[in-house]
């Protein structure tokens, strides 16, 4: 629709909007997965603070592009970071 921005569907508690990592305090590493879609024209409206299911449905046939990120996180462990050069080259 020529807009600069991303929509943000529904979080955890069924709201609009972004959630931050919280895991319980002690309970070790937890996994965050984020599916990501680049869309073309033509994709349909998901509706206001659309659900999981009809944003597949809306773009359904105008996917691009699409990945994966997970991202791990401790409340009480420090973040290690990998060797300069460890990631695959895009």
């Amino acid at each position: 629709s020529g807009d600069d921005h991303g929509d943000v569907g529904r979080n955890s508690y069924l709201r609009e909007g972004w959630l931050p990592p919280d895991p319980p305090s002690g309970h070790g590493r937890h996994d965050y997965a984020f599916q990501l879609f680049a869309v073309g024209p033509g994709a349909g409206d998901a509706g206001e603070t659309p659900g999981r299911a009809a944003v597949v449905e809306a773009i359904t046939g105008h996917v691009l592009a699409a990945g994966l990120l997970i991202g791990s996180y401790s409340r009480d462990e420090p973040a290690s970071v990998g060797p300069v050069g460890a990631a695959a080259p895009i």
